[in-house]
This record gives structure tokens, C-alpha cells and sequence, in this order.
């Protein structure tokens, strides 16, 4: 997932939905560099628990790590976009 190419895609297509939608290059900029902090934090996440996966959710497997959480399960990287 470094580098992967779907991934680099998938946010540059992002970032660039959102100045579509917004008008505004600087908006765009931001969900690209939250969308770099966010792939960036993955990473750190996989490197720090040797042996799990990334997932929707975190299992009671003991391998794999949510991406996701339920509102209300505290801040998200995301949300000092909105």
C-alpha cells in the first residue's frame, strides 16, 4: 500500500471529485493532503502490529485492524476536514 498505484490513484480521483463538486482547488489540496495523512497513519498502523491486516472492521481474530469506526467511537482523521 505504499506505493501502491490503485491507492495513489484512488486519492488523487478523490481530490479531484471534491474540487469538482466544491470549486475550489484549495479544498481539493486539503482532502488530498487528509487522504495522504490518513494512507500515511495505515501504514503505520500495519508497520506497528507486525502480522495483521487492514480490514472494514477490526475482527476478534487478532489480525485484522479496522479502517473504519462506528459514529460516536471518537475523532476521526478525516473529520477536521468538515
Amino acid at each position: 500500500m505504499e506505493r501502491h498505484p490503485y491507492v495513489l490513484a484512488a486519492i488523487d480521483e478523490i481530490s479531484r471529485r471534491a474540487v469538482t463538486v466544491t470549486g475550489s482547488e484549495e479544498v481539493g489540496e486539503a482532502v488530498q493532503k487528509a487522504l495522504e495523512e490518513l494512507r500515511a497513519y495505515w501504514l503505520k498502523m500495519t508497520k506497528a502490529n507486525v502480522g495483521t491486516q487492514l480490514g472494514y472492521r477490526t475482527r476478534k481474530d487478532g489480525q485484522t485492524i479496522g479502517l473504519l469506526r462506528q459514529p460516536g467511537q471518537g475523532m476521526r482523521i478525516l473529520t477536521r476536514l468538515w
